[in-house]
């Protein structure tokens, strides 16, 4: 049995960058330091799931090229963020989306009792696909019963750096793919000025100032990595799976 990761998808949690009930903006990252106790309870959900989710540390999954770990500045201290939760004073309830699943409602359920340890209430509430998709595009005009807090997934077209970023956050995708309706000028900057150059290197190191960068903002928590499993026979040599989850046929032969 192989168990190589697939460094093509992610799942997150994000966040609407407009104003919440309580009058309270939601890009405040204070307020979103108190969602990183989820850190132990992601590893509780791996065991969950049989060893098909890999803990995520950061929006960028490992495999893509110019990989960096752990690039989000908000470590795992749960005494932290109670203190931090405690000096926002009195907060309303979280209103936590998903869409119809028995996979995400466990998910769920292990970052609802991450938030209370640290004393934030969250309701969930889950829609079918088209209805949730709906209400994700209706929440960009903000509003009491827009979006706050909700779960999406991302299966990257080719592994760069850059299709991890830009249409997930890019300012100019808002209402597509970017349904946290982030808007930065200094991200959209750092992603054209990566889209511009030739230099490799140079090119890695903008796209990781733009990830690091996003992941203070905090429109995003990345929860975890998807793990896909293939099965082989040991008499079948040379199987190897890239960065895309993909076998190049070609290179197998039999023992």
């Amino acid at each position: 049995m192989d168990r190589q990761g697939v460094a093509r998808a992610v799942h997150v949690l994000r966040r609407h960058q407009h104003e919440q009930p309580g009058g309270r903006r939601s890009r405040e990252p204070r307020a979103a330091q108190g969602a990183r106790p989820l850190r132990r309870r992601r590893e509780r959900h791996q065991h969950r799931q049989g060893g098909r989710a890999v803990p995520a540390t950061g929006i960028n999954p490992e495999g893509v090229a110019g990989w960096q770990p752990n690039l989000s500045p908000y470590a795992y201290d749960p005494e932290a963020a109670k203190e931090i939760i405690a000096g926002l004073g009195e907060l309303p309830t979280i209103q936590y989306w998903y869409n119809t699943d028995e996979g995400h409602q466990k998910v769920a359920e292990v970052l609802q009792a991450g938030w209370t340890d640290v004393g934030i209430d969250v309701e969930l509430s889950n829609f079918e696909w088209g209805t949730y998709n709906d209400l994700l595009a209706d929440s960009g005009e903000g509003g009491p019963d827009s979006a706050q807090v909700y779960r999406m997934g991302w299966l990257a077209d080719y592994p760069s750096l850059d299709n991890f970023l830009y249409p997930l956050f890019h300012s100019s995708q808002q209402g597509a793919y970017n349904t946290s309706f982030y808007d930065n000028p200094e991200f959209d900057a750092l992603l054209a000025q990566a889209r511009q150059t030739t230099d490799e290197a140079q090119r890695i190191n903008l796209y990781l100032q733009a990830e690091k960068l996003m992941l203070t903002d905090v429109p995003c928590i990345p929860i975890y990595y998807y793990r896909d499993f293939r099965v082989t026979n040991n008499r079948i040599a040379n199987f190897t799976r890239n960065p895309m989850g993909f076998t190049d046929m070609w290179t197998l032969w039999v023992k």
